[in-house]
């Protein structure tokens, strides 16, 4: 299904006929879905055709701009990095760069992104702009921290891509964001029930919900220095 929505999106080139695709492409995925399918495979099957139109999409202004330049890459961030973009999750994304200047490339990425996905195909991007120099500085925060324990190269520099994972890496601070994201999840739960057995349980926030397991698997990935999938 990827190399078949590549090839379909080889052929496109203006905005127009891009928002066409996406939104038949997504109709047709919650058309084909049953309880029998699953819904991570369902996200699955999101994440790629999402990621083929942002492949396309930094093709085409790779070609307005005058060509891919290094030290530029697009990442997939959170959810959506992971691989599970549920059907109206937002799609998060991030520019990494290392460079001084500004490349016409990423005005133009950007101004694609969202003129197909947010304005066209009504789809909610949540998206940041993220130096190098950023990890090394200690600069973010324990939210950008864990979205950013999910991220996946899409498309651009892969040496970049490789040197920011090791940064990120080398520059948490395992024992504070292991304290945060339990403080957090406390907090949360207070709020949303400490058992799971309620009448209307919340299975998002509640305990033994989604951001439960989730925040097991980003203290994994930290302690162990694992990638989540």
């Amino acid at each position: 299904m990827p190399a078949a929505h590549a090839a379909a999106l080889a052929e496109l080139r203006d905005e127009r006929s891009l928002i066409a695709y996406v939104t038949q492409a997504r109709a047709a995925l919650r058309e084909d879905w049953s309880p029998e399918t699953g819904g991570r495979p369902w996200g699955q099957r999101h994440s790629e055709l999402i990621d083929a139109v942002l492949r396309r999409l930094v093709a085409i202004a790779a070609e307005r701009a005058g060509g891919m330049p290094t030290g530029v890459a697009l990442l997939a961030m959170g959810g959506y990095g992971s691989r599970v973009l549920a059907p109206y999750s937002d799609v998060d994304l991030a520019f990494l760069v290392d460079r001084d200047d500004d490349p016409p490339l990423l005005r133009e990425a950007f101004r694609l992104v969202m003129d197909v996905l947010l304005s066209g195909a009504k789809i909610k991007i949540g998206y940041g702009y993220r130096r190098l120099s950023d990890l090394s500085q200690g600069e973010l925060d324990h939210q950008t921290q864990t979205a950013l324990l999910d991220a996946r190269l899409l498309v651009g520099d892969g040496a970049l891509f490789a040197r920011f994972d090791r940064q990120l890496a080398e520059t948490l601070h395992l024992a504070d964001f292991l304290f945060f994201k339990e403080a957090e999840r406390r907090r949360v739960r207070a709020r949303a029930g400490e058992t799971p057995y309620t009448v209307e349980p919340d299975l998002k926030e509640g305990a033994g919900g989604l951001r439960d397991v989730q925040t097991a698997l980003w203290m994994a990935q930290a302690r162990l220095n694992l990638k989540g999938d």
